[in-house]
């Protein structure tokens, strides 16, 4: 009976024994296993962080073999955008891209600038179909109505509002393209007042109508246009 009391003594310290070890364990070891767990995922972090950068650093090196372009395309846009209507200067540029075309320039009207601040809804497109959205107009963006009007065939015309449209100009919105057709001219008239042109062409006058645009600096003012004068002679 003793041998058997002393074995369930020995085993039972041997248990306590263990137990006091094991939670001697969580006790001591087990904080600093939180500490490595922590690490490591700060370590993780940390990667993340790096190979966001590096993607960044490899964008970065990128735009920079391409810097003279983006400095171009800058440049191309404050042309289509400038900062301020420079009406006088504008005017002139239509002007000369009537005369280069071969037709007669009769004369422009503006009016002031219009802030736009809100995005213009489209129609259906065909058979119903959604129309895309427009996004919102950046701020200081001010529109400029103009109307142009000159004096020639329909070839001259064309080539005025294609040069117009040119990818390297000022942007300008066609809204609309009325035309008065001429009255026939007797081949053997020198009559002065007859719509016909130095080649002895016919000519018509044409009325082109839209908007040009400024981006603002934000803060300041749009100085205010008048209405332009025509030339009739």
């Amino acid at each position: 009976m003793e041998n058997h009391r002393s074995t369930a003594v020995i085993a039972l310290t041997a248990i306590l024994a263990l137990a006091f070890v094991a939670g001697a364990y969580f006790l001591l070891y087990d904080p600093a296993f939180a500490e490595r767990k922590q690490l490591v995922e700060q370590a993780e972090a940390i990667e993340k962080t790096n190979v966001a950068a590096q993607k960044e650093l490899d964008r970065l090196a990128q735009d920079a073999k391409r810097l003279d372009e983006m400095k171009e395309e800058v440049a191309q846009n404050r042309a289509k955008f400038p900062t301020g209507p420079d009406i006088s200067t504008f005017t002139k540029y239509l002007q000369d891209l009537v005369e280069a075309s071969g037709a007669k320039f009769v004369g422009i009207d503006h009016q002031p600038a219009v802030a736009l601040t809100l995005a213009q809804a489209l129609p259906p497109g065909p058979g119903g179909q959604a129309a895309p959205t427009v996004p919102q107009p950046p701020e200081g963006l001010y529109q400029y109505s103009f109307s142009i009007e000159l004096k020639g065939d329909l070839a001259q015309t064309q080539a005025f509002v294609t040069a117009l449209q040119a990818d390297n100009a000022r942007m300008f919105l066609i809204t609309s393209i009325s035309f008065r057709v001429a009255e026939p001219v007797d081949p053997g008239s020198d009559s002065k007042g007859s719509n016909s042109s130095s080649t002895g062409k016919d000519t018509s006058s044409y009325k082109i109508e839209g908007f040009t645009f400024a981006l603002v600096p934000k803060d300041e003012v749009p100085p205010s246009s008048t209405v332009g004068s025509k030339d009739d002679k």
